[in-house]
């Protein structure tokens, strides 16, 4: 479980006392550092006509109301599209994986995310520790929940499907620009991403 504080060089930054239960990132992106976000598809768990419901990334709005893990429905403040390019031969934060009902009993359908999306889990191994600490340099957390990345999950696989795909990401509407959240995508728990990392770093056009 998630100690109050992590060792030396793997400090997680919970922002429970400043951000509500999202948390604050203080990982440096930079322009080489691939995008997480989701394949074209995935579906969303938001609120639509008072009921909950999946829908389609794509069809998305600013506006519509997606279930968080903690704080309930949160609105979108921003959506990014842009497209990746999968192949065999990529290095394995570049490249997509698949999530599937085998490994993941949770969710409906088959789950595309590209290498550097997280799942949000409550307990790593210490070599998944050891290899995020060498891909991301820190440990984070959001929602008290590890961000386990998709390129170290054993459980995903590689999509061997290459090709050109569209990819989108999405901010929710909150006062903290540098806060993510757990949201629901396919049945699984993955997080968000920060309005700031969203407008600022990801290089996706906003819709």
């Amino acid at each position: 479980m998630i100690t109050p504080s992590e060792s030396a060089g793997s400090v997680s930054i919970s922002a429970q006392d400043m951000y509500g239960s999202g948390t604050y990132s203080s990982y440096t992106y930079t322009a080489d550092d691939p995008p997480a976000c989701f394949k074209e598809d995935t579906k969303i768990l938001v609120l639509k006509d008072n009921d909950e419901k999946y829908i389609k990334i794509q069809n998305l709005r600013k506006g519509d109301l997606v279930k968080t893990l903690n704080n309930g429905y949160m609105k979108i403040d921003m959506i990014g599209k842009s497209e990746l390019y999968n192949a065999k031969d990529k290095e394995i934060k570049k490249r997509l994986y698949i999530c599937d009902k085998d490994n993941y009993p949770e969710i409906f359908d088959d789950l595309v995310i590209t290498g550097c999306h997280s799942i949000l889990v409550d307990d790593i191994s210490d070599e998944q520790r050891k290899s995020t600490i060498e891909l991301m340099r820190k440990i984070y957390v959001t929602d008290n929940k590890y961000r386990l990345l998709a390129c170290l999950d054993e459980r995903a696989k590689y999509y061997d499907n290459e090709g050109t795909f569209n990819i989108y990401h999405i901010a929710l509407e909150s006062e903290h620009y540098y806060a993510n959240y757990g949201v629901y995508a396919n049945g699984l728990l993955v997080e968000t991403c920060s309005k700031r990392y969203l407008k600022e770093l990801s290089g996706m056009s906003l819709l």
